[in-house]
């Protein structure tokens, strides 16, 4: 809903234009880490000077190659760019003096230039240039080019809804017929639709098409994101007479910046309207009129300045003696000087608190490090020890027996004394290997994440593998959420450790109920959670905030060196998630496993999503 990130999608569009030269094509490789940074240097923030530096080699690159498209395309980016930083006029100069250059020129792709300058011209709340802009993008475009057709269609649905509903209805309709295979542009055509009808007061309306967008997200929520149901929620309290509610939500909208301040202003105008408050309306409308013409004011002032100070310069040139000029440039000069000192010196103070801050930081840091590293030492050295020891006894004591020359033992003692040799020995192996895990997780920094796993198929093969050598008083169970074709892009093995490891421990601490493994997606399809739920013995609660803490075990007299949850939660965390106990299950354990949902996606795909969300915002 925010107008400004719709010239950051302008951006990203322009900028797709230019990925259309493909990587095994390019044989300059300066080009290639030229273009990579340019890119980065435009989502930096404070790389303004970076940007403008790199967007000039860009600019000579393409008119050295006569590729006067890309060349364009650059100049498009700096004043899209310019207007995302709070410099309108200076936005607009450029984008009229790029049209006048590519008329002269003949270079006639002039819609996408008029689409930015009609999104600078809304921001500021300018209703009339804004639909002016449009309208002529709209006649510049190839009426075969649907994806720009619905574009500009759709800003001008998106710039008129609040203001005069019957012609945003109008450009609504003319691109609905051409967003069938779009779900993204469909979900824009719909909320649009539901918003004119909220303002033209059609109660039976607004709820008929509020009712058939939410539906429609709901079949398409794989498809698209959350846009407009927060706001047409609000709308739909506003219908219900809620409007103290709806007022409140509204504002929650703007601190959240889900809605700008003009959109807000729209909306709450007629909320008051619908409740019959016309006085409270007028004083919005008032409130709204004196920001836009605060936005305007300002960028008039911009222009009046910039002319002013045009004209100023030709008349000092004109009228001023030569010793007064001196004097003038002397005095700025020292000004000058006078602040880049004093800029250094308040730029080196502060750096100097830093840098001690820093330190003093960093020396209780590693303090805390060498006094834990010290204790862990002790620890490792006790239950190393410890848990070598018992099993190195018992093959030492099986060892003697075998070997006593005055025992008698039949083959059936003999062939149990080997298999207990045999299990002690892997025993000892064991807690070996737990180590040598744990010291590899330590060296590591991050895992490779390249592998495109198959969620369902992985977890499922998983658990079942284990079926033959469970009690048959257990039962397990596979249950997911997501589509069998859903994967993500992570470090496979290292994900199969971590559900092996909790599989085994469900089964080592349950004799009879189920085991069950459960696959999901939260933070609103950001995150895959995979959770191991058994119905155990469970783990004492107060045990529970130290379970995954090395050494660990809540029966000191069971196997292992207690490092497993440790090594697994480290392994998820390098993945880029985590490992929990879940705490308000009491029916037994339950581990959560969560990890980021990372796909790969194709440059159409991308370009075909960033059109979507220039119409969507």
């Amino acid at each position: 809903m925010n107008r400004v990130f719709r010239a950051i999608i302008t951006m990203i569009l322009a900028l797709s234009a230019i990925t259309t030269v493909e990587a095994d094509k390019r044989s300059d490789t300066a080009f290639s880490t030229l273009y990579k940074q340019y890119f980065e240097s435009y989502n930096t923030p404070g790389a303004t000077q970076q940007f403008y530096d790199l967007s000039k080699h860009m600019k000579n690159y393409y008119l050295e190659r006569k590729d006067y498209e890309k060349y364009y395309m650059v100049l498009l980016n700096e004043a899209i760019y310019d207007a995302e930083n709070g410099q309108p006029y200076s936005a607009i100069r450029k984008a009229n003096a790029m049209l006048d250059e590519m008329k002269k020129k003949g270079h006639d792709e002039y819609d996408k230039v008029y689409v930015a300058l009609g999104t600078v011209y809304e921001n500021r709340g300018n209703v009339r240039m804004a639909e002016y802009y449009y309208e002529e993008a709209l006649k510049a475009i190839n009426t075969n080019n649907n994806v720009d057709l619905i574009s500009s269609y759709s800003h001008l649905a998106y710039l008129k809804m609040f203001t005069d509903p019957q012609t945003a209805l109008k450009w609504n309709r003319k691109y609905a017929p051409l967003v069938t295979n779009f779900a993204e542009y469909q979900q824009v055509n719909l909320f649009i639709e539901a918003c004119c009808r909220f303002v033209a007061k059609d109660k039976e309306a607004f709820r008929k098409a509020h009712k058939q967008f939410e539906t429609f997200h709901r079949q398409h929520q794989n498809e698209v994101d959350n846009f407009g149901l927060y706001t047409l929620s609000l709308m739909g309290k506003a219908m219900d007479g809620h409007y103290a509610e709806a007022l409140s939500m509204l504002k929650t909208a703007v601190e959240k910046k889900e809605l700008n301040e003009i959109t807000a202003l729209d909306l709450s105008m007629t909320i008051h309207q619908i409740a019959n408050e016309p006085l409270k309306a007028l004083t919005v409308a008032k409130e709204q009129r004196m920001l836009i013409d605060s936005l305007n004011t300002g960028l008039l002032f911009n222009n009046l300045n910039e002319l002013n100070t045009q004209a100023n310069l030709a008349h000092t040139k004109y009228k001023t003696a030569k010793k007064m000029e001196r004097m003038a440039w002397i005095i700025i000069v020292l000004a000058f000087i006078t602040i880049i000192v004093l800029a250094i010196w308040i730029f080196m103070h502060r750096r100097m608190r830093q840098h001690l801050v820093q330190k003093n930081q960093q020396l209780k840091l590693a303090l805390a490090m060498a006094e834990e590293s010290d204790r862990m030492k002790t620890e490792f050295v006790r239950q190393v020890s410890h848990e070598i020891r018992t099993p190195l006894n018992a093959i030492t004591g099986f060892n003697e027996i075998l070997n006593g020359a005055d025992m008698q033992l039949t083959d059936d003692e003999r062939q149990d004394l080997l298999s207990r040799i045999k299990t002690n020995t892997k025993a000892i192996t064991d807690i070996v290997d737990e180590m040598l895990h744990l010291s590899e997780q330590e060296s590591s920094d991050y895992y490779a994440r390249h592998d495109q796993m198959l969620c369902n198929k992985v977890l499922s093969e998983l658990l079942y593998k284990n079926r033959s050598s469970v009690s048959p008083l257990i039962e397990l169970n596979y249950t997911t959420e997501v589509i069998n074709r859903f994967t993500i892009l992570t470090n496979e093995a290292s994900v199969k450790q971590i559900v092996e490891h909790l599989i085994q421990n469900a089964i080592k601490f349950t004799t009879k109920g189920s085991i069950n493994l459960h696959c999901r997606t939260t933070d609103k399809g950001q995150t895959l959670e995979i959770s191991i739920t058994d119905t155990g013995r469970g783990i004492n609660p107060k045990m529970r905030d130290k379970v995954f803490e090395m050494f660990v075990k809540e029966d000191s007299f069971e196997q292992g060196m207690g490092l497993g949850l440790t090594v697994s939660r480290k392994i998820a965390q390098k993945l880029g998630g985590n490992l929990v106990f879940d705490e308000s299950y009491s029916g037994g354990s339950r581990f959560v496993l969560t990890l980021p949902v990372q796909t790969t996606m194709n440059t159409s795909t991308q370009t075909t999503a960033s059109m979507a969300n220039t119409a969507t915002n």
